[in-house]
């Protein structure tokens, strides 16, 4: 599976918000795939984050959030 894995999550984050938690993947962020760092932080600049994850437990899912300005997603 290629994607970028979550290492921490920060307390009260938008992305905790949304549900994301530590070792979930990122497969893809708005529509594209996560296969660098350059990649997320191309997606995270645009604030709005449609996500397509997959749980540590292997399940996926959809997880759609926005990050505030001037705030990272967490």
């Amino acid at each position: 599976m290629t994607g970028g894995r979550i290492a921490a999550i920060d307390p009260g984050s938008a992305a905790e918000a949304a549900g994301l938690a530590t070792d979930d993947v990122v497969l893809s962020a708005n529509g594209e795939a996560v296969t660098d760092v350059l990649a997320w932080e191309w997606a995270v600049a645009d604030g709005a984050l449609d996500l397509h994850i997959a749980g540590a437990d292997g399940a996926q899912r959809e997880v759609s959030f926005t990050v505030p300005f001037g705030e990272t997603p967490g």
